[in-house]
This record gives C-alpha cells, structure tokens and sequence, in this order.
C-alpha cells in the first residue's frame, strides 16, 4: 500500500472516531436509562462493575484510570498536597486503585480508599492496605465519611445524577473535611442524567453553581479532544 493511501486511511479513522464515541456513548446512555433508573446506587455500580462496562483492560476503573490518563493527574494530586500541608486524605470512589498507588505522597499521610462496590474494597484490602492505607465501603451520598484535610472525588460526580450530586456533597460538608478536589469541566453547560450514565459536569454553572475554585488545573486529557478541557479544581468543602 502506498504511502498516501495509508495516510488517507489514518485521516479517515480520525475523523470518524468521534462519530463511532458518540454512537457508542448514546447506545450506553440510553440502557444505562432504562436499566438504573429505578436502582440503589449500590446495585447500579456493582452491576458496572460486574459487567466491566468501561471495558478497559487496563482499570476496571475505566480508560480515564489507565496510567497515561493519570499521568498529569499525579502530578497534581502531588502539588496540592504538597502546598496545603495535607496529612489525611480520603480517596471516593477509589476503584481498583489502579494509578493512584504510584502518587508520591509524603510519609506519615493518612489515606482512606472508600468505594461503593464491595468486591472493589475487599480486594484492594487484600492487595493493598497496609499501616497509614485503609480501604472501606462507602456511600458518598449517604455513609459517614472520615473528617480529613482532602476529600479527592475524581470522575465520580459525573456519573451522579443533579439529585444524588446534591446529596453527596451535603454528606461531604457533613463529614467537616476541609478541602474537595474534583473533576469539573469549565466549558460544558450542564444537564441531568440517570445515576450511572456519564456526562461532563460545570461545577461552577447552574444548577451547581460552586464559587471561583481555589486551583483549576486541566488534566492533559487525551481520551477525547471534546474533553480538553476536563480539569480537577480545588474548593473548601464549607463553601459550597
């Protein structure tokens, strides 16, 4: 094949792949609305789960768990706790805990892993936990969480419908945690979906409307160029 050929056969699949994430993201949307909307967040997360929905084979977490999506993630997680001093930190959800075991955090940090899918925690128990590191199931909506310095909530809102959005960060404000650090997208407007489906959320639009974060910074997301701009900001947890 000559060379230009295999050029055009590159540019096509480019051009088409956005088209093929779409279809493919309105096929999930639509069963995850008919499959969860009647569910505990409970059984719609382990059913994710179960069914490795996100079908990556690199996390059960997802493709946005895979080392190359984290590695600015890292960098940032290293950063904040770094210049507010954090000494406690609680991981929701953790997932597989796939990435965020390569984090450089200082000795002496305290770190809860907490997870909605109970197969998720027993394993990172078994695999993982050790002095300074615990795993537990959790609720962010509804279970008592840890008083700690950082509440580190990424790609989880998303997922939430405006309902249960609301309800986990009440929790959180109920659990005297100082900061939040989650994903947000500034470019996106805002819309409802059925816990369990997917969308970028604007944490600083309506119905949301969080304050002017502390710190923003953009994840280098490559997964989708729509999706440049996801970034993980930085609030006080009584502001909101």
């Amino acid at each position: 094949m000559r060379n230009f050929e295999r050029m055009s056969i590159k540019k096509t699949i480019r051009e088409m792949f956005p088209k093929i994430v779409d279809i493919r993201n309105r096929i999930y949307n639509d069963l995850a609305h008919r499959r969860f909307r009647n569910l505990p967040l409970k059984e719609v997360f382990g059913r994710i789960y179960t069914e490795n929905h996100w079908q990556s084979r690199k996390s059960i977490s997802g493709t946005g768990s895979d080392l190359e999506q984290t590695r600015e993630v890292r960098t940032i997680l290293e950063q904040i706790v770094a210049e507010f001093n954090i000494t406690s930190i609680l991981d929701i959800p953790c997932g597989d805990f796939n990435w965020i075991r390569l984090v450089n955090f200082p000795i002496g940090l305290q770190y809860f892993g907490a997870d909605i899918v109970d197969d998720l925690v027993e394993a990172n128990i078994k695999k993982y936990e050790m002095p300074g590191r615990v795993f537990q199931w959790a609720d962010i909506t509804s279970s008592r969480l840890p008083n700690v310095d950082l509440v580190f909530c990424r790609d989880c809102l998303v997922h939430l419908s405006y309902e249960a959005i609301g309800q986990a960060i009440a929790n959180l404000k109920g659990s005297g945690s100082k900061y939040l650090l989650t994903t947000t997208f500034p470019n996106y407007t805002n819309r409802d979906i059925v816990s369990g489906n997917w969308r970028p959320i604007n944490l600083e639009a309506k119905p949301f409307t969080f304050p002017q974060p502390i710190h923003i910074f953009n994840e280098k997301c490559t997964e989708d160029e729509r999706y440049a701009d996801k970034s993980l900001a930085l609030w006080r947890i009584q502001e909101l």
